[in-house]
């Protein structure tokens, strides 16, 4: 049960009628239910994402620099977006050696079918001493089996 008080002006000592407390301007400083609920849901939240980290990272103060040990399976940075890919299970890979010169890679969750769209796909070109490297798709959407058809970039 939340306490609701409500300011009379300075020549009253009593309200009559109907006070609509919804509609009120609150005090600075005061909080809504609303509020309160979506702080303590931030909080749980903030909260559990640190209890989850709590035993996979660990900083430790080497030469006066913090080093941080981060226990994943596998952690891709990109350039693009300066975003961090972190994956926490162990994923298949196929290599198809098609020439000299092209070659396939795809990546997908260890047991995901050659036939599923759950693939990551990159072409491996070589011309010259020149090595060129292009996606399907930058994400898991593509089918193994399809690789020599998929449009690169």
């Amino acid at each position: 049960m939340a306490d609701f008080y409500v300011k009379l002006p300075s020549n009253s000592s009593s309200v009559s009628g109907t006070v609509n407390v919804a509609s009120s301007v609150l005090p600075d400083g005061a909080s809504t239910s609303a509020l309160q609920t979506t702080s303590n849901n931030l909080q749980t939240t903030a909260n559990n994402i640190l209890t989850s980290l709590n035993d996979k990272v660990t900083i430790t103060n080497v030469g006066g620099l913090d080093s941080i040990n981060v226990k994943v399976t596998d952690i891709t940075l990109s350039s693009n977006d300066d975003s961090v890919e972190v994956r926490s299970q162990a994923m298949a890979t196929r290599l198809d050696e098609v020439s000299s010169t092209l070659n396939y890679v795809g990546e997908a969750v260890v047991g995901s079918a050659d036939s599923a769209a759950v693939w990551r796909i990159k072409r491996i070109t070589t011309t010259g001493t020149v090595l060129k490297i292009e996606y399907a798709s930058s994400s898991y959407n593509q089918i193994w089996n399809n690789r020599a058809a998929l449009t690169y970039a």
